[in-house]
């Protein structure tokens, strides 16, 4: 800490005089223990380590720092906390939103062809009643009504997608909180043309439905295509 109490306490009443109510100073502590942790597991040089060893270099900045923490409006104390955790906390004490709806990108794909490597989790709907097997649907796609009527008769198919969502809406929760960036669902099936690409389409108009923004994408019906 390479600044003094009284020169925070300047800009301290600096920032709230220019930004009024909306001003607030928090204050991150930690215990010795823990702020020793973290500087031998990052390696990183304290500013005052060229006067003396970590140990009294921790001890002296935390002195100085106990000025600085009484000008403070909300203090935390880290220590033990993973990044998740002490996220969460800050979002508390300032009662904001963890984040905005978490972009979920959905994917059909023929097992023939490779597993997706973005994939966050994937699905296997080859256990699914196969559409290709009835003349009438096979040179169909799961995105026709047809395919879909099939598939929706599948009480499998039904069960499985059910115990998913159920699985999503908890996973859901708690990725919001944690801030995760985006998630990435594949759904596979044999040809990558039927029962996948209904899953996969079934899905991402319940995800959709529950908040969250979707791209949907087709990879082998997009090189028919092609």
């Amino acid at each position: 800490s390479g600044f003094g109490a009284d020169a925070v306490a300047r800009l301290v009443k600096n920032l709230a005089k220019r930004l009024g109510d909306g001003f607030k100073m928090v204050f991150i502590s930690a215990g010795h223990a823990d702020l020793m942790r973290r500087y031998n597991a990052t390696r990183r040089q304290h500013p005052l380590g060229y006067e003396m060893d970590l140990d009294a270099a921790v001890r002296a900045d935390m002195e100085r720092m106990t000025d600085v923490e009484t000008l403070a409006d909300i203090v935390i104390d880290s220590s033990g906390l993973a990044p998740a955790d002490l996220r969460r906390s800050l979002l508390d004490a300032l009662h904001l939103d963890p984040a905005p709806p978490m972009p979920v990108h959905i994917l059909s794909f023929s097992y023939r062809h490779g597993l997706p490597e973005t994939a966050d989790q994937i699905i296997d709907m080859r256990f699914a009643k196969n559409p290709h097997w009835d003349d009438g649907l096979r040179d169909l796609t799961g995105l026709d009504a047809k395919v879909a009527a099939f598939l929706e008769k599948d009480d499998a198919a039904q069960d499985v997608l059910g115990q998913f969502k159920a699985m999503l809406s908890v996973m859901f929760a708690r990725m919001k909180i944690d801030g995760r960036p985006h998630l990435t669902l594949a759904f596979g099936c044999t040809g990558g043309k039927h029962r996948s690409v209904w899953a996969a389409a079934h899905m991402a108009k319940w995800i959709e439905a529950e908040g969250y923004p979707v791209r949907l994408e087709h990879r082998e019906l997009a090189k028919i295509a092609d």
